[in-house]
């Protein structure tokens, strides 16, 4: 897909309130998300909006693509991280601004975390066993890659509660910066 129709489509979701197109751009995302969870059910773990960006927008475009997803592939949403720090939009910003205003601005959000252990039973004979805890795979679910900031501070944060982070994916990711330095 040409740049220029990704941004539009990214746009026409964001900030014209399009939110039919999550299903459009979540069939996309399918390939990059296979390739990076190779476990066998992650959980798809939507960026978080600051709460003023939510209540402006009335939705997240991260938890929409996620739910997509999830249509598509069974595997559950876990809304589990919140945004700590907010900001002004990002969309202007370089790299390293992207960087600082990231670090530390995501967390789990503790009313929402409850239930993500999960318990495998232990035993090839098939008697009752003790279950061991067993951290969940996380796989961070964006609309738009840019610096890779956002996605870092999420895993770290999702890392930091015990959870395996697989990675990020996302419908668009822009061209990097060429930083000449």
């Amino acid at each position: 897909m040409h740049f220029g129709a990704a941004a539009r489509i990214v746009r026409g979701l964001k900030y014209r309130g399009w939110t039919q197109l999550a299903r459009f751009m979540a069939i996309r995302m399918l390939p990059a998300l296979h390739r990076v969870a190779d476990s066998p059910h992650p959980i798809l773990v939507p960026v978080p909006l600051a709460p003023a960006r939510r209540r402006e927008r009335g939705f997240n475009q991260a938890e929409l693509l996620a739910d997509a997803l999830s249509e598509f592939t069974g595997w559950e949403v876990a809304d589990v991280l919140c945004r700590v720090r907010g900001g002004p939009s990002q969309a202007r910003l370089g790299r390293r601004q992207r960087e600082r205003r990231a670090a530390g601005a995501y967390a789990i959000d503790p009313g929402a975390a409850e239930g993500l252990v999960s318990y495998t039973l232990m035993g090839t004979d098939g008697a009752e066993c003790e279950p061991e805890m067993s951290a969940l795979a996380a796989v961070v679910v964006d609309d738009v890659i840019t610096t890779g900031s956002t996605a870092g501070a999420c895993a770290v944060a999702l890392e930091a509660a015990g959870l395996e982070c697989l990675g990020a994916v996302s419908f668009a990711r822009t061209a990097p910066v060429l930083e000449v330095g």
